[in-house]
């Protein structure tokens, strides 16, 4: 199995070739014993355990890497796997895909107790909250990868490098810094493509069946990953589907549990269960009020899809002002908290600043009383004050 295993990944390197780096590179530690990459179906993860494999020196003895999906992988045992392999000379162990293998937890405790050898594995984006009880938290070191940010997209897209900026940079400083990148290109002749085919790596495949492969990818993540890691009964997937085709058709902070429980036939707890479950796959964010914590048994004070393109691959036509709010939350939910204000405004970020999302006649009526209060603006290249470009929010990763 071992040598069969070996081929295949020897095969996969001699046809990879992805020269392109994401922010993950710079974050990822590679002297951990034990990481794993999180994150939604598609949005690269195995390129980045692929590149991380190629920049390992002697990779064709030290390494191997498994994909826990794959037909040469079913049936196998992953510990009598892995020390076989430590056996044979190998140091670092790369596991894709890992919550298709059953108690995967058990097993990379005992590979950490037990042996000398280092395991990078990937998987959804659930696994984390999910499978904490594991000690994985304790054990591993986890990286959450998010889908491109606009800044990414713009490197892609340009060939040229574009800096990143924290976001307090980008507050004191987002005029001379909007001067800079408009000196260089025109974002917002980009934006519009961004929100929707930007997020997701595979849009340099084909623009014009990105949509529909978006549209699979997401179907897959609930007819596959969700079964798999939250016990659904198949037959209750048809619901799950039926609530986010509602979802897209909903104001963020108007949704009512009890229609959509009705229209889909289940109990509100239920209802409640599938909503956890959709943000535990990254296709849904949920936004708390202040003083609250996330909960299964209750409704967020707003509900998002997860990102713009989810937007756009399920719905005609996604109304401007929830695709505005739709990419802030996004870019910023990568290194920052969002909770819902009290009063006034779209946002809190950090329980420190407060943002009200808009176009680019929107006034700061509604924020003008607070403290660190923002605009954040559509359709303008350049910003003054507290009114910032909102496509500026994109160069946060």
């Amino acid at each position: 199995m071992l040598d069969l295993l070996h081929a295949d990944f020897i095969l996969l390197m001699a046809r990879f070739d992805e020269p392109y780096r994401r922010y993950l590179h710079r974050e990822f530690v590679r002297a951990e014993r034990l990481s794993g990459v999180l994150g939604p179906r598609g949005v690269g993860k195995t390129t980045f355990l692929l590149q991380l494999i190629g920049e390992t020196p002697d990779f064709l003895r030290s390494t191997l890497y498994v994909s826990l999906d794959s037909i040469h992988a079913s049936g196998v045992q992953l510990y009598a796997l892995a020390d076989q392999f430590r056996r044979q000379g190998g140091r670092l162990l790369v596991l894709d895909e890992i919550h298709h293998y059953p108690d995967f937890e058990r097993e990379l405790k005992s590979i950490d107790d037990a042996l000398d050898l280092q395991v990078v594995f990937s998987g959804s984006s659930a696994l984390h909250l999910e499978h904490s009880k594991a000690d994985l938290s304790r054990r591993a070191v986890m990286y959450a990868m998010s889908g491109l940010s606009f800044r990414e997209y713009l490197e892609l897209q340009t060939g040229e490098p574009f800096a990143v900026w924290p976001l307090e940079q980008v507050l004191a400083e987002h005029e001379t810094l909007s001067l800079e990148i408009n000196r260089r290109i025109r974002p917002l002749a980009h934006f519009g493509d961004y929100l929707k085919y930007g997020y997701f790596p595979y849009f340099r495949e084909s623009v014009e069946t990105y949509r529909r492969k978006l549209a699979q990818t997401l179907a897959l993540a609930i007819d596959l990953d969700i079964p798999l890691l939250f016990k659904v009964e198949r037959d209750k997937l048809a619901s799950l589907k039926k609530l986010l085709m509602l979802l897209c058709q909903s104001v963020p902070n108007q949704i009512n549990i009890s229609k959509l429980s009705a229209a889909i036939g289940s109990s509100r707890s239920t209802t409640y269960a599938y909503l956890h479950y959709l943000e535990q796959a990254s296709i849904l964010r949920s936004v708390w009020g202040a003083g609250r914590n996330a909960s299964m048994l209750s409704k967020p004070e707003k509900l998002y899809l997860a990102n713009t393109n989810n937007a756009w691959a399920l719905f005609p036509t996604p109304p401007a002002g929830t695709l505005r709010e739709t990419f802030f939350a996004s870019q910023l939910a990568h290194a920052h908290a969002l909770r819902y204000p009290a009063e006034g405004g779209d946002f809190v970020v950090d329980d420190r600043w407060l943002f009200e999302i808009g176009g680019p006649g929107k006034t700061a009526r509604q924020v003008e009383q607070h403290d660190n209060a923002y605009l954040a603006l559509d359709d303008i290249e350049h910003g003054r004050g507290l009114r910032v470009p909102l496509w500026m929010f994109g160069f946060l990763y």
